[in-house]
């Protein structure tokens, strides 16, 4: 427990610390594409986003290429890597409901998770799931998730009940002026 709570304190820290030398290795990278309010979430199949990206682009926002520092991008990966997958398909994605993310990790650690709103990681191949409060809410701050979100879809996450929110600022935006676009997507890489 003492270490969970010093790895919440120290995570977001490193997070903030300057990048200044992308790391050698381009294998390393983590792909997240998140939904965009109202996606059709009666399946619970993960989609093939770059099947689906390049029949449609149109219903996706790129976000681009973010470099995180290094120890963040690893410490994530390990975790996950470690995690005791216990929940079963149906209790890790019944209530996924909006706001699920989908995470693509390549590198030392590979795999394909799916994120619901209650902080639960579904493993595609694992086909389990494991529930992460700090390590959620860590990387949904990391790629500033939680700017997008008016206070009233903040009050919805587990995360902000539970921790408050760093780096909170709500930036409004007239989606009426923008294309319709079902999916975000960015890609994390390490950096020293």
């Amino acid at each position: 427990m003492r270490l969970k709570i010093s790895l919440f304190f120290l995570i977001p820290f490193l997070a903030l610390s300057g990048c200044a030398h992308v790391e050698k290795s381009p294998t390393d990278q983590i792909t997240i594409y998140y939904e965009n309010g109202n996606v059709d979430d009666s399946g619970v199949d993960y989609p093939h986003f770059v099947k689906l990206q390049a029949l449609n682009p149109s219903l996706f926002r790129d976000r681009g290429t973010k470099m995180i520092n290094s120890s963040l991008f690893y410490s994530f990966c390990r975790e996950l890597a470690s995690a005791n997958y216990t929940l079963s398909k149906d209790e890790s994605i019944r209530w996924s409901g909006d706001y699920k993310m989908f995470f693509t990790i390549k590198g030392e650690f590979s795999d394909s998770l799916m994120l619901n709103k209650d902080n639960v990681y579904y493993s595609i191949s694992k086909q389990k799931g494991v529930q992460l409060d700090s390590l959620s809410y860590v990387i949904r701050n990391a790629i500033e998730y939680f700017n997008m979100l008016t206070p009233e879809e903040l009050s919805d996450f587990r995360a902000h009940d539970r921790y408050g929110v760093i780096n909170y600022s709500y930036e409004f935006v007239d989606y009426d002026s923008l294309p319709p676009s079902l999916y975000t997507k960015i890609v994390l890489v390490p950096c020293r």
